[in-house]
């Protein structure tokens, strides 16, 4: 309160109309209650008076930085899909979707578990894995991990509000402390050709709400997810099937010239 006071004391004495404007000013209200406020001194010489205005521009404020927000997001949904569509590298993508939730839902954990027949692959995490997480946990079962398995199951987003007063596996126990996880969402990755895998976000270190509008990006990045690593898996098998076709012509290949000289020879 002395400081703006001071400020404006000093700013007064100038004489300088322009300098009588004071933008985002935090006060706080006799209930505890900080607002802020706008003030705008107007000299009056000839009448020796001067006119002052206050406005409280608090819920102003707050649309504009909810504003700016969903333009950061939107941004960053935009440039993510463009990443999506610019490589078939599987690891690559699925780092690309968890790096962008992380920044998305400003959490401090994200991670990708593709789903293959009733086993899981955690395929990217966003801080990176240490060197001693176990390989159990790359390579799981989906029963070890009924919050996964419920998600993929009931094809819907899971939220755990706090793990540490939440029922789970010893090996679910055993990663969020490792990880120091907290509030969690896990999000499953629905493809044209069903469940692909699961998306999960999450806090680290204290709990947090997931409010709906985060959820509902959330989705929106695990549908780009999933569409991305159907295409690349896609993409792979084509790969695939090109160099089968390949070995496939050079072995012909080699068998007519086998034969040829086989049959020259007789």
């Amino acid at each position: 309160r002395n400081k703006i006071s001071s400020k404006i004391i000093a700013d007064i004495a100038t004489g300088d109309p322009e300098k009588m404007k004071w933008e985002n000013n935090k006060i706080t209200t006799q209930t505890g209650e900080e607002r802020l406020v706008d003030a705008v001194n107007i000299p009056i010489p000839e009448q020796n008076i001067m006119v002052s205005t206050v406005q409280d521009v608090t819920a102003r404020r707050k649309a504009e930085e909810l504003l700016q927000n969903n333009i950061n997001q939107l941004a960053l949904l935009l440039q993510t899909n463009e990443s999506l569509t610019q490589t078939f590298d599987l690891q690559e993508i699925m780092q690309i979707i968890t790096d962008a939730s992380c920044k998305l839902l400003e959490v401090g954990s994200a991670a990708i578990y593709l789903l293959e027949n009733k086993n899981l692959y955690l395929g990217a995490t966003t801080p990176p894995l240490p060197d001693v997480f176990p390989e159990s946990f790359r390579n799981a079962r989906l029963i070890d991990h009924p919050n996964i398995q419920k998600s993929i199951e009931e094809n819907r987003t899971i939220i755990i509000p706090d793990v540490k007063n939440a029922a789970s596996s010893e090996e679910e126990r055993k990663i969020t402390e490792m990880r120091d996880l907290r509030t969690l969402a896990f999000i499953p990755l629905a493809g044209k050709r069903g469940i692909v895998g699961t998306l999960i976000v999450g806090t680290t270190k204290t709990p947090r709400k997931i409010s709906e509008a985060q959820l509902a990006l959330c989705q929106t990045l695990a549908t780009q997810a999933s569409i991305a690593i159907e295409n690349a898996s896609l993409y792979k098998s084509m790969q695939n099937e090109i160099s089968e076709r390949k070995r496939a012509e050079e072995e012909i290949k080699k068998n007519q010239k086998n034969w040829k000289y086989y049959t020259t020879s007789c």
